[in-house]
């Protein structure tokens, strides 16, 4: 989606009060979408689980996502296309997520 901020919150606006900021989105799918056809059955799962693990680098959260999954094979994958291995998850490009998703998907060649 492309998105933007609508509006921003300081943490005094809410009770009890948070220790961060907050922000109104307004978010526009894409289209037409980014990914293939079916490819969103996978992508979502793939990018919950890296984000479940997302204070960690990207290559530990998409091990978490890709179990069977080396860290050599992680690696590679990272190298391959062009990301940093030590980069935090919020750090990737939403497009580069989908590129990894699919060179680390079980079925990749």
């Amino acid at each position: 989606a492309d998105g933007r901020i609508l509006r921003k919150f300081p943490p005094a606006v809410f009770w009890p009060r948070p220790s961060v900021h907050s922000a109104l989105l307004f978010l526009r799918p894409r289209r037409p979408s980014d990914l293939l056809p079916g490819e969103d059955r996978t992508f979502g799962p793939f990018v919950t689980a890296v984000f479940t693990r997302r204070r960690k680098v990207i290559t530990t959260a998409v091990r978490v996502a890709r179990p069977a999954l080396s860290a050599e094979g992680a690696l590679a994958a990272c190298a391959t296309l062009g990301l940093d291995p030590r980069a935090r998850p919020e750090d990737v490009p939403p497009l580069a997520l989908r590129d990894l998703a699919r060179a680390t998907a079980p079925d990749a060649p």
